[in-house]
């Protein structure tokens, strides 16, 4: 018999037995060489396939909690693409569901509004906190928004401040700005991502 260890990141994680029965020849040099060749890839992909499992545990569980939040929250890349909507956030843009709100093209969103700064000019969406530490700013200011609902003239004012950066400040994968409506009763966060 022959038996090799599965490793993987420095860690054991199991044994990969070979076996002779009958009266086969003994395992030589080349045939050991071998079986360390094929641990080494077996260990590799049930540590990978362990890696995947835990991602997507942890995915289901992130998607658990911002699903039932009572505060909305979107994710969006730094060229302003949405790639996350909560139930909160699509009501707050008008939409009946996250997924209507991810197929619907960002410039359709907003076409709903009229989006202005504190002193009632237009917003400018980059001067938002989460794109500004994307951009290389540190500890960007908070901003208030003005949003007025075209089809209703319903009117917010919404403060956003930066709540947290995550990649440290050579690489800002993502940053995460928490707005605050005031005519809601719930806060809203956007995570802005690359």
């Amino acid at each position: 018999s022959l038996a090799v260890p599965l490793i993987a990141r420095g860690r054991t994680i199991g044994v990969l037995s070979f076996l002779r029965f009958g009266a086969a020849l003994p395992y030589d040099e080349s045939d050991a060489e071998l079986a360390g060749q094929v641990a080494a890839r077996a260990a590799l992909a049930l540590d990978n396939a362990r890696l995947f499992a835990e991602l997507r545990r942890a995915e289901r569980q992130l998607e658990a909690v911002l699903a039932n939040l009572a505060e909305a929250v979107t994710v969006q890349r730094p060229d302003g693409e949405l790639v996350y909507a909560n139930q909160v956030a699509a009501e707050m843009l008008g939409w009946a569901s996250p997924d209507e709100v991810l197929a619907t093209p960002l410039h359709r969103i907003l076409d709903r509004f009229v989006v202005l700064d504190e002193r009632g000019e237009p917003f400018d969406f980059t001067d938002l906190p989460g794109r500004r530490a994307l951009a290389g700013e540190d500890a960007p200011e908070p901003v208030i928004q003005q949003t007025i609902t075209k089809a209703t003239g319903a009117e917010r004012w919404t403060p956003v401040d930066l709540a947290a950066e995550v990649g440290g400040k050579r690489r800002r994968p993502a940053s995460i700005a928490r707005l605050r409506p005031r005519t809601h009763n719930c806060n809203a966060v956007s995570v802005f991502g690359r």
